[in-house]
């Protein structure tokens, strides 16, 4: 029996992305030295793999480690693999890279912590009641009984997948480039805005979630409404620029598989088109009210100047084939698209949900 383990940290992800970490590298250090201690994760050292990517200018670490890129993750998980798979093996995998978002204007939290709780705290962290931690129960060598925590143990999980990706993931995407372009801050108060709320529930009910196979034990819709719910939690102090970040990697994930099901079932694209829309309409650089809209993607210089030529020539945004593929080719999302960022450029966000709600788009 021997102990073997993967220990990530990374606060730097590339030069091409914005955002950094302060405490993933000292994190995953942390775990490190509780798995090599005789009190801790008896991992001897050659068994251990440490994998970092501190921030440009950071102090050294005080272990060796390997740079923590996507090759040598692979590589160590497979080397691991190799090496490892005796009877009676115990095998720790620690992943520090993602951070909480807090929001610098802590006031709302401070008065929540106040009046709920009768205390004073300068900075506090909220986190929600939402979890949703599914695996397979599959195990070598018994498990410990984390359904006690929350877990739920299924047969496959896929199914489980597609239906958060579909219907949490993609319904993040459907409320964050209306409610910026209206100028709205947090998540919460995009859902306290009817024409968000109800351009979500339309179309997640018409077009999304028709999408989702049956998933064991689910109610697809009391899982929306649980969702629903999640985003109008005021105590998570999301915002929708959160939401509207990094679009050129999450549409391809979170959205464009869904319009693709629809088109080869031959089904509608209206509000799906019209959310593609929004994101390119976004991606022009202003919201309705003319203000300005930051850079808020890896490719933000590439989406803008192809949202710029999309106003006048809709094509050019679904010509992106590494976002779109063979979506963009397709006459009945192109057409609705093109109709839907007229419609956006014409009327204003607005006006459009409004006629989208009504079934007049």
């Amino acid at each position: 029996m021997a102990n073997w383990a993967i220990v990530i940290g990374i606060d730097h992800y590339s030069a091409s992305v914005s955002w950094t970490l302060q405490g993933a590298v000292r994190d995953a250090l942390g775990m490190y030295d509780w798995l090599v201690s005789p009190r801790g994760g008896e991992v001897p050292s050659s068994n251990l793999t440490l994998l970092l990517s501190p921030l440009p200018g950071a102090p050294a670490p005080n272990a060796a480690f390997v740079a923590a890129t996507h090759n040598n993750i692979l590589d160590a998980i497979n080397t691991l693999l190799t090496r490892s798979g005796r009877s009676g093996d115990r095998f720790f995998f620690h992943f520090s890279g993602h951070g909480l978002s807090v929001e610098n204007n802590l006031s709302l939290q401070q008065g929540i912590l106040a009046s709920d709780f009768g205390l004073e705290d300068n900075w506090p962290v909220f986190c929600e009641p939402f979890r949703q931690w599914v695996l397979e129960d599959r195990f070598t060598d018994g498990r410990p009984a984390l359904e006690k925590v929350g877990v739920q143990f299924v047969k496959d999980v896929a199914p489980y997948e597609l239906m958060k990706i579909r219907i949490l993931n993609g319904g993040h995407a459907t409320i964050a480039y209306p409610a910026g372009l209206m100028d709205i801050h947090f998540v919460h108060e995009a859902m306290q805005e009817p024409l968000v709320s109800g351009f979500l529930a339309k179309l997640e009910r018409e077009e999304i979630i028709p999408t989702v196979p049956p998933v064991p034990d689910t109610v697809l819709e009391d899982y929306y409404q649980l969702i629903e719910s999640r985003f109008s939690n005021p105590k998570i102090g999301d915002t929708v620029r959160r939401l509207c970040l990094d679009g050129s990697n999450r549409q391809p994930k979170f959205i464009i598989p869904t319009i693709a099901d629809r088109l080869k079932a031959g089904k509608g694209v209206a509000g799906l088109a019209l959310e593609s829309a929004l994101w390119c309409r976004y991606c022009f650089g202003t919201t309705d009210s003319g203000a300005v809209i930051e850079a808020n993607d890896p490719s933000w210089d590439r989406l803008q100047a192809t949202a710029r030529a999309a106003k006048d020539k809709p094509g050019a945004w679904l010509a992106m084939e590494d976002i779109y593929g063979d979506v963009g080719r397709a006459a009945p999302f192109a057409e609705a698209f093109a109709h839907a960022l007229n419609v956006l450029w014409a009327n204003g966000a607005r006006a459009t949900l409004t006629r989208y709600i009504a079934g007049k788009l």
